[in-house]
């Protein structure tokens, strides 16, 4: 996929006359999740932009028009092949300067190589999943769109805002997951393509009675109070995605939950962000269906010697969940260590009589480079088991398709007890939908 991102801080400025609009001036890049890579299309790619005021549950929507344009609705922006930014001026309306408001800048209709019209914008299940669309429509790769808030007139000046729907029950429920991450080019601290794909597909899991999706083959849930630990959550998207839906996908498992709870880690300098970001999702509409959220620093150096902080060595994990984490190889030993070592945590934590003593671990990953299946050798030497549960591939606009992977970790006492009678192999990959390697 693509991002559309801020590369500085949004200015506005109100210094014209009290009777005109003032002008809000945005500088873009649109890239891939590592922003190793500008968008090239092969067609001009038209940016638009709306004004998002109002409560959460029933917001008002205006679409900005550029500055020198006549029109109301209009296409502010173009992205041509070969750009690496784009500079966007808006007219902002000076009523809104004394509210706090969101501006979304989204892509707009693509004409592909065939003159047909496709929208690239990724806001909800069926601009990802391959299975939720008809065989005539064509999914030629999706950008993610980005939000700036605007406080009283005051652009926020570091962050911006990734604003995913999670469609996660049949009755049209949707968890808002908000997650803000750094203005600039870093690829620190921002959304990632496995984080992303994997929240969708864990939200239709919970949603759908599909054979290529049910939460129940991929996260079992059988203890009324589970404890998920995510390693290296960035700004938290899977962690915070997984505390939105676990009521919903143990509700799917006809069980009811009483306290879960979801801990996010990762090295003190992701702190603040994914801080801010549980603080922001406890303040959505779906506030009330949330798992109990909490942060702790944890090094994978620090992790492989048996250091962790207190919350982290206190519990029994019934899932430790990581996403984007395998693509630097260098950091791979320290992962693998840190993983046995909370599987010793388990082991102490697990209690008198809990048959439970194993630890699952669900890896969410994009492949980029071969030298990341070396993580699939020092498992086994580590004493885990892996086993892949689903490939989705991610078509990726002007440039060769891309896979997203999920891999079941195990080790100690083999604990998954999934349908696999219901499963058939994938008809939406060349691989095969289950590839185990022997657990011990």
């Amino acid at each position: 996929m693509h991002y559309i991102r801020l590369l500085r801080s949004p200015m506005l400025d109100t210094s014209g006359r009290e009777n005109r609009d003032a002008t809000l001036s945005l500088l873009l890049t649109i890239t891939t999740d590592l922003g190793d890579a500008f968008l090239n299309a092969g067609a001009p790619v038209q940016i638009t932009a709306s004004i998002y005021s109002g409560t959460s549950k029933s917001p008002t929507e205006l679409p900005l028009r550029s500055t020198g344009s006549t029109h109301v609705h209009t296409v502010v922006g173009t992205w041509q092949d070969g750009l690496r930014v784009l500079k966007v001026k808006l007219l902002y309306p000076r009523r809104y300067l004394k509210e706090h408001v969101d501006v979304a800048i989204m892509p707009g209709p693509f004409n592909d190589d065939k003159s047909r019209h496709v929208m690239l914008d990724v806001k909800n299940t069926g601009d990802v999943l391959p299975w939720y669309r008809a065989p005539e429509e064509k999914n030629v790769g999706g950008i993610v769109p980005v939000w700036v808030e605007i406080n009283q007139g005051v652009p926020s000046p570091d962050t911006c805002l990734r604003c995913l729907p999670l469609e996660c029950d049949r009755d049209g429920s949707i968890a808002t997951l908000e997650l803000q991450e750094d203005i600039g080019e870093s690829i620190a601290r921002h959304v990632w393509d496995a984080g992303v794909v994997t929240a969708l597909f864990l939200a239709s899991g919970c949603k759908s009675r599909r054979q290529e999706v049910d939460i129940r083959d991929f996260m079992p849930i059988t203890n009324q109070s589970p404890n998920i630990l995510e390693l290296g959550c960035g700004v938290g998207i899977l962690g915070t995605t997984i505390a939105k839906l676990i009521h919903f996908a143990a509700e799917k498992q006809g069980l009811k939950l009483d306290q879960p709870t979801v801990l996010l880690t990762d090295v003190p300098e992701a702190e603040e962000r994914a801080r801010s970001n549980i603080e922001r999702n406890k303040k959505t509409s779906d506030w009330q269906r949330m798992a109990k959220m909490e942060y702790e620093n944890l090094d994978w150096d620090d992790g492989k010697t048996g250091k962790f902080g207190p919350i982290a060595a206190s519990r029994f994990w019934d899932y430790i969940v990581l996403s984007d984490c395998t693509y630097n190889v260098d950091s791979l030993l320290s992962l693998v260590g840190t993983l046995s070592a909370l599987h010793d945590i388990n082991k102490r934590n697990a209690g008198t009589g809990n048959l439970e003593t194993g630890s699952k671990v669900i890896l969410a990953t994009k492949p980029r480079h071969d030298s990341e299946k070396a993580l699939f050798e020092l498992l086994p030497a580590a004493g885990w088991g892996h086993e892949l549960l689903k490939s989705i591939p991610l078509p990726v606009l002007g440039s060769e398709n891309q896979v997203v992977e999920l891999y079941l970790l195990q080790k100690g006492r083999p604990l998954l007890q999934r349908a696999l009678k219901r499963k058939v192999e994938d008809p939406f990959s060349e691989r095969p939908a289950s590839k185990r390697a022997a657990l011990p």
